[in-house]
């Protein structure tokens, strides 16, 4: 170290920005309603595509941050009002960025008929996603060097998976029975799945994984399925205290919370509600300490918007731009140390970011549908469809970037009803 098209339209492309009170969105875009319906947590991404304009986009493993109307480069790094991060120190350098990158479908298990991306460990040895083999939904895999690992959860359809750089998998999966619906949160560690307990200060609140770190703590969101519980909130179970649970400042009075992303140091990004929609949106940020901080928007941006991805201090999301449609939104960079924002314009969406500030998405080209593609802020390489994969505007895009940019993971269409798990090496 977070859909459905058709009937739902509005609300399946802003899932977890519309309406936090209501379960997770279910991951069933056209390409993968045959597939069953999935209902994995959109955390990263969230797609809106131009001015009023809805497009399906698969909302797969993530949240889709879209800018249809994109500044110049320069239109936006300065100094936010935000006190800067207690993680002080100075950065490594960056490794010499990319230019070229090959990409291939990984692996899967035997008549697997789509699969997918939603994450991997800062290494790029470990990703995670999952696969259908028929039309009942999706299963939780593991790659490990490329090699497919089933993961012997509990439950039936996956709802959210998180891998760190140990191999540890954290994930949620619904169990299916009696017309009732029941998330459960397990751990995958050497070989076998355990049970995620769950605090007897607040029994049966966690609904899922949203994220873990190298160090094994993991993030859980603990929204109720409906309404606004005061006395729920996101929390920790840090791995230090063998399970210690650890939750999350209350903030007091601010609508509903949601966690998003959760770094190395124990830094928590998320946001609240003051009403419907992007502009509804407030930022929020736990710092490693536990103080909770509530981060004004970039210059020139807002009032709505939220980060939503963090990696080594940098944290990515969207804003609105001021006079435009409210979900026409630009993506930006928060150095969360010093405070500065940098605007993203290359990307139409982001889907990761690495300990330099590196992100990952996707960029759109006229008549070519989405390309997956990763920038500095400055430098931009677009990723080369594998072997086996068609051009395709649903749900293409990358949502893991390694520490030293060498490793990409993310989702390409491979006919024209499914997409595939690809990973891309690449070269400076």
């Amino acid at each position: 170290m977070t859909v459905k098209t058709d009937d739902v339209g509005a609300r399946a492309l802003l899932g977890p920005m519309l309406d936090e009170t209501v379960p997770p969105s279910k991951v069933e875009v056209s390409r993968l309603v045959a597939a069953g319906r999935s209902r994995v947590r959109v955390r990263r991404w969230a797609g809106i595509s131009g001015a009023g304009a809805l497009t399906a986009v698969a909302l797969i493993g993530g949240s889709l941050l879209v800018q249809p109307n994109q500044p110049p480069a320069a239109a936006l790094q300065t100094a936010t009002s935000t006190a800067p991060s207690p993680a002080t120190g100075s950065r490594p350098a960056p490794p010499a960025f990319p230019t070229s990158c090959t990409g291939r479908l990984l692996p899967v298990p035997g008549k697997t008929i789509s699969s997918y991306i939603s994450g991997g460990d800062p290494s790029g040895r470990y990703l995670v996603g999952g696969y259908a083999t028929d039309t009942s939904g999706h299963r939780p895999v593991l790659w490990d060097n490329g090699n497919p690992v089933i993961i012997p959860a509990p439950g039936g359809d996956l709802v959210a998976i998180e891998v760190n750089d140990r191999g540890i998998v954290a994930g949620t999966t619904d169990k299916i029975g009696n017309g009732t619906v029941e998330q459960i949160n397990w751990v995958y560690r050497d070989g076998r799945v355990s049970p995620l307990g769950e605090p007897a200060t607040k029994p049966g609140t966690f609904i899922q994984v949203i994220d873990i770190n190298s160090g094994g703590d993991i993030l859980l969101d603990s929204r109720p399925r409906t309404g606004v519980d005061p006395n729920r909130g996101p929390g920790i179970w840090t791995a230090a205290g063998q399970g210690t649970f650890r939750p999350l400042a209350d903030p007091g009075n601010l609508g509903e919370l949601t966690a998003s992303a959760l770094d190395e140091d124990g830094t928590v990004v998320g946001r609240y509600l003051v009403g419907q929609g992007f502009e509804g949106e407030r930022t929020l940020v736990w710092k490693a300490d536990g103080q909770l901080t509530k981060p004004s928007p970039p210059a020139g941006y807002g009032p709505g918007g939220a980060l939503r991805l963090v990696r080594g201090g940098f944290a990515v999301g969207y804003y609105q731009q001021p006079g435009k449609q409210p979900h026409e939104v630009n993506t930006v960079r928060r150095d969360l140390r010093t405070g500065i924002d940098t605007a993203i314009p290359a990307l139409a969406g982001a889907g990761a970011v690495n300990a330099h500030g590196w992100v990952a998405g996707l960029i759109r080209e006229s008549g070519q549908g989405q390309t997956p593609a990763i920038t500095t802020g400055t430098q931009l390489i677009k990723l080369p469809l594998p072997a086996g994969a068609i051009a395709s505007s649903d749900g293409v895009g990358a949502y893991h970037l390694s520490d030293d940019g060498r490793t990409v993971a993310g989702n390409v269409a491979v006919n024209r009803d499914y997409l595939g798990a690809a990973v891309w090496r690449c070269l400076p």
